[in-house]
């Protein structure tokens, strides 16, 4: 498992495979683990991205922070970016 730092917060995430990156975000009440099922069947054929919401799975839970849509969406979109400018790996 690696972090990924988006937004001023490291989330835990999970990044294997190769060729078109494909990105698992989970629902409300779970994490990144909800993905693990599907992770290698998808990761034969594509890049496997998930990664934990903030304020969701093991990593470190800041005191206090930005738990609304929009912060979540804003992550998903920095990961996504991401993905563009390191295209090996975070």
């Amino acid at each position: 498992m690696t972090y990924v730092r988006v937004n001023g917060v490291d989330l835990e995430s999970v990044d294997v495979g190769s060729g078109i990156p494909v990105v698992f975000s989970h629902g409300g009440h779970s994490d990144l683990r909800y993905w693990e099922p599907q992770r290698d069947a998808f990761a034969k054929r594509y890049r496997f991205v998930a990664y934990s919401q903030r304020f969701h799975g093991k990593g470190q839970w800041p005191a206090t922070g930005d738990y609304s849509a929009e912060a979540h969406t804003a992550d998903l979109v920095a990961i996504m970016r991401r993905l563009d400018e390191v295209p090996g790996g975070f």
